[in-house]
């Protein structure tokens, strides 16, 4: 080390870890009381890293670096700033000069750690953060990492261990809690997430991290307009933090705001242009436009960074498809239905996209006979014509019966999967053992107040024995913990079996209030209106849901078409209902419907011959028959 390195004061690299949020870090620098200052540069990057603007931080390290080169303490701090902006070869790189440089390696081995485990090289990560001569100020830090390395690599375990480790040493650091809530989250605590991400936010409530994570189980409990004040404030710390970019970005488009978020895409890429992150998002609002071949080359920017995850799979799918490469759309959303085997409609896509390239052998394979409904009544129509193009007519009619049924609600009751204590709850409710079920269900919920499904798991059970207040109360722990759509499902479905319709209506608009583009809470919501008599609302909300989803679902045209006869738009109601019709000529709702609207609307020989059909297909419904006899005495009678 220079004469320089050992006169500069020890107290510059004390700021600056605390700039940092590492106090504690006790790097070996010289004793010099009397030294000269530190490099401007570096006291310039004390301020930036204090504001959190770890790129400004990083650019004057690197001037300070320049002014003195031996200066072994600027090393380690840019290599802070670089671990801070997720760069951790260029961390290893600054390290390995500060060891070369005079500093021990055990006042190094948490960082060298840190850019091990974002490299992917677990072992490495390890070797160092478990050294035994890492010195006592950096133990927990190291801990923390290590914690971070076990959880991805699967050893929850030891996660737990190296966590609780951490916080014997240091239970007051915002990054630890920060970390501590991802393992919770992971474990399936909601509830400790919570707490976890509280104490972040408590011991720091500038971190970014800390408000970056709180937003993320904000989005999951309440939804997505929910987290926006969170990434808000997080980008009000730290408006260049790109990870917390992306987050925000990403809300924005899934609520609709497609301009903002196009102005988070473009910050984005003029902070880091080769983040494929910021294509992705100016490809979805180009493919949401149907500008098809824009999209296709910004997919192409992201350099195959992005091609393995689903959502690209399913956005990248879409603009083949919409391009006419059916083939190609075919093969990304078969990838992506073989990433999540449980996805319905990723199958229905890529059944859809094969039976258009003229492959109905292939699109029947990807919707075999015993799965198909799980795809809904579109799902059964597509494999019908696929069983019709193969000239296998009578599976072809089987399915296309089914396909006509109008689909009811989902249960409630969840169907157990694989081992566990929920299974042996399942287990003894099969036996008819509900009273064990019960018991072994709320010991599950005792046990874990903080996971979601257990709570639900106890809804679940009470609503099946028809203790609905029970049930409800239930539910309402599970939705403070994270209130997502099929929890949502159940409680709407709760409340219409007590005939609770304020209940119906309180629920869906809590939930529509925090996730307005929910295309199922939102059918929801204009059915109660539509039974309700609010027929304004509901023809808004079946219009806005039919430009959404396309003009080919025939119960959605149906309940269109009766709030707008409701509304008095006589001729629109007839249009929808006629539309409804065309789509699934075997539906008895939609027969029924388009022949009383035909009726109301005086086109009296329509409505008898599609009334007709109606009492055929519905022998036992009296108003279908009272409305054959008004509209055959309205045809012999024609005013």
């Amino acid at each position: 080390m220079s004469c320089r390195a050992e006169h500069r004061p020890r107290r510059a690299l004390v700021l600056w870890l605390a700039a940092l949020g590492l106090l504690a870090t006790g790097l070996p620098l010289a004793a010099a009381d009397n030294a000269s200052a530190a490099p401007p540069a570096f006291a310039r990057a004390q301020s930036f890293a204090d504001a959190q603007n770890h790129r400004a931080a990083r650019i004057e390290l690197m001037n300070a670096i320049e002014q003195d080169p031996d200066w072994a303490p600027a090393h380690v701090a840019l290599a802070i700033s670089d671990l801070r902006l997720f760069d951790p070869v260029g961390a290893e790189t600054e390290l390995h000069k500060a060891a070369k440089l005079g500093i021990e390696v055990g006042e190094l081995r948490h960082l060298l750690g840190e850019s091990y485990w974002l490299q992917g090289r677990y072992d490495d990560a390890l070797a160092q953060l478990e050294a035994d001569d890492v010195t006592p100020e950096h133990r927990a830090y190291a801990a923390r990492i290590a914690g971070r390395v076990y959880l991805d690599k699967g050893d929850m375990d030891a996660a737990r261990a190296a966590f609780d480790r951490a916080l014997a040493e240091r239970g007051d650091d915002a990054l630890l809690w920060t970390d501590v809530g991802r393992f919770r989250l992971v474990a399936g605590d909601m509830g400790g997430a919570i707490e976890a991400a509280d104490r972040a936010i408590a011991s720091d409530g500038r971190n970014v991290r800390a408000l970056e994570f709180r937003g993320r189980l904000v989005r999951s409990q309440y939804g997505l307009a929910a987290a926006l004040p969170w990434f808000e404030q997080g980008l009000a710390e730290a408006p260049d933090d790109v990870p917390l970019l992306v987050e925000y970005g990403s809300t924005l488009g899934d609520l609709g705001r497609h301009a903002d978020m196009l102005k988070v895409a473009r910050r984005i890429a003029a902070l880091e242009p080769d983040n494929p992150r910021s294509y992705y998002m100016q490809a979805v609002i180009a493919a949401r436009a149907h500008q098809f071949a824009l999209a296709q080359r910004l997919i192409a920017k992201t350099g195959g960074r992005m091609d393995d995850l689903p959502a690209m799979l399913l956005l990248s799918g879409g603009v083949e498809y919409g391009l006419g490469n059916d083939l190609i759309a075919a093969g990304l959303w078969s990838r992506l239905s073989e990433m999540q085997p449980l996805n319905p409609r990723a199958r229905v896509l890529a059944a859809r996209a094969l039976y258009r390239a003229g492959d109905a052998h292939g699109a029947a394979g990807k919707l075999p006979g015993d799965t198909a409904s799980d795809s809904g009544s579109y799902g059964e129509l597509l494999l019908a014509r696929a069983f019709e193009a193969m000239g296998e007519r009578d599976d072809a009619m089987t399915m296309l019966d089914r396909s006509q049924i109008s689909g009811e609600a989902a249960s409630a009751i969840a169907s157990a999967a694989g081992d566990g204590p929920a299974a042996a709850v399942r287990a003894r409710l099969a036996e008819g053992d509900r009273d064990g079920a019960l018991a072994l269900a709320r010991d599950l919920q005792l046990r874990n107040p903080g996971v979601a499904d257990a709570h639900v798991l106890v809804g679940d059970l009470l609503a099946e024995t028809g203790d609905a207040g029970g049930a409800m109360d239930a539910y309402a722990r599970a939705e403070a913990l994270d209130f997502s759509p099929p929890l949502m499902m159940r409680m709407v479905q709760l409340a219409q079996r007590a005939n609770d319709l304020a209940t119906v209506r309180d629920v869906l608009t809590r939930f529509l209030r925090f996730n307005p583009a929910d295309l199922s809470a939102r059918r929801m919501l204009a059915g109660y209106y539509l039974n309700m008599g609010a027929n304004d609302a509901a023809a808004a909300l079946y219009g806005d849901l039919i430009a959404v989803l396309g003009p080919n679902d025939a119960l959605l045209q149906t309940d269109y078409a009766r709030a707008l006869l409701a509304n008095g738009d006589t001729a629109k109601a007839l249009s929808h209902a006629r539309m409804a019709y065309r789509v699934q000529p075997g539906n008895p709702v939609a027969v029924n419907v388009y022949g009383y609207i035909a009726l109301e609307v005086g086109e009296a020989d329509e409505a008898v011959e599609i009334l007709e059909k109606a009492v055929a297909m519905l022998p036992g419904n009296a108003l279908a028959r009272q409305h054959l006899a008004l509209a055959k005495t309205a045809a012999e009678n024609p005013s």
